[in-house]
């Protein structure tokens, strides 16, 4: 729990250099969404469109990992049990994939 709350601090401004790491690019015009492929479409409303959309596609693919586990849950027969193993796999592998990403944060960031 402490490195969830220091990590988080430290995106939100907490560190060193006073650096808002997580939310850097997030300023108008090129924001999340903003004139992505800009030099190759050479349209700057399609090239918004295309931003909100690689933006759209990455959203649907974070909350249908979180979907197929109840799917799974409702197709099988110890609904319980598979549920319970499908649920401390994905935490497992979700600390391991955050604390990878801390070690390389800290490892980058010093």
């Amino acid at each position: 729990m402490f490195l969830y709350m220091r990590n988080l601090s430290y995106f939100l401004g907490g560190n060193p250099k006073h650096d808002r790491i997580g939310f850097r690019y997030w300023r108008a015009p090129d924001g999340p969404m903003g004139k992505y492929l800009l030099d190759q479409v050479k349209n700057e409303s399609l090239s918004i469109f295309l931003g909100f959309w690689a933006t759209l596609t990455n959203a649907l693919f974070a909350y249908m990992g979180t979907e197929l586990i109840g799917v799974r849950a409702q197709d099988v027969d110890l609904v319980v049990f598979h549920l319970s193993s499908s649920l401390r796999l994905l935490s497992e592998r979700l600390e391991k994939i955050f604390l990878r990403l801390v070690l390389k944060t800290n490892l980058f960031s010093g």
